[in-house]
């Protein structure tokens, strides 16, 4: 399987727990699977550092420009059209989007043939800030097919302002990196058979 993970926290410009947990599972994934991750570093510069670990995994490095205004990056959706038409992945997971935004992230993906699903893990309740921004995100996320969260309560959160309503909803709380890569394997094959099952009318919808 081609993953795509989308993180704007990733080793080891960042040290936060998203980083850490984003960094451990792509190279987890990485064991058996073809792996490419988009995220962002320091500074400032147009076409994006590819690099590649000593594993196997595929890291793009973006320095988008005015990233401080986060509602949309063209330079970010362009950028990430690219990548995704020189890796083609069979599926886009997105993580943490702070700096590339998620509306530049999802406007990349693909929705005609070839049509690329996507699954999002709730690192937090990021998506709920403010009535704008969250009205903003809920119509973003309806692109999304499978969606993540570490626990009940943070999901809970989400379906109850009107989030993730049509997606597949699963918790998977943090553990073991082998398993826990595992459970999302398995999740993301279910997301290909039932993406590819459903009508395209609503897969966009």
């Amino acid at each position: 399987m081609n993953i795509c993970l989308v993180s704007s926290l990733f080793p080891p410009d960042s040290p936060s727990e998203t980083a850490f947990y984003v960094g451990t599972l792509a190279h987890a994934l990485a064991a058996e699977h073809r792996v490419v991750v988009v995220t962002t570093e320091a500074g400032t510069h147009l076409q994006p550092r590819r690099e590649v670990t000593p594993d196997g995994v595929i890291v793009y490095r973006l320095a988008p420009f005015f990233r401080a205004v986060d509602l949309y990056h063209p330079q970010v959706a362009a950028t990430m059209s690219h990548i995704i038409q020189r890796e083609r992945p069979d599926l886009v997971h997105v993580h943490h989007w702070t700096g590339l935004s998620l509306a530049a992230v999802l406007s990349s993906i693909p929705t005609s043939a070839p049509h690329i699903p996507v699954a999002m893990t709730l690192h937090d309740a990021r998506l709920l800030s403010g009535w704008f921004l969250s009205h903003i995100n809920r119509g973003l996320v309806k692109r999304v097919g499978l969606v993540i969260s570490p626990s009940h309560d943070v999901l809970d959160k989400h379906l109850q302002r009107g989030f993730f309503r049509r997606a597949t909803q699963q918790v998977l709380p943090y553990g073991d990196m082998r398993f826990h890569a595992a459970r999302l394997v398995e999740a993301y094959q279910r997301l290909l058979i039932t993406d590819r099952l459903r009508p395209f009318d609503q897969r966009v919808a």
